[in-house]
């Protein structure tokens, strides 16, 4: 599910009072200033995620995982 209009719009919907978990995702952008020096800016960007089983109408998935999987 990419966000909660596409999956609303999907028919599925985070159940009743289940709560998320904090997801924080951090970079830094870079943007030339007047002076034409590149100043490194860090962004920090919150989102709320949900267990595949907190959420109504998303059918359940397994997959066979290997044990010693190379990665």
């Amino acid at each position: 599910m990419d966000d909660l209009q596409t999956g609303t719009a999907a028919g599925r919907q985070v159940r009743k009072g289940e709560h998320g978990t904090t997801a924080i995702f951090y970079t830094t952008l870079e943007k030339e200033n007047h002076a034409g020096e590149v100043e490194q800016i860090p962004m920090l960007k919150t989102f709320t995620v949900f267990n595949v089983q907190q959420i109504d109408g998303l059918p359940l998935t397994t997959e066979n995982s290997q044990s010693g999987s190379d990665i």
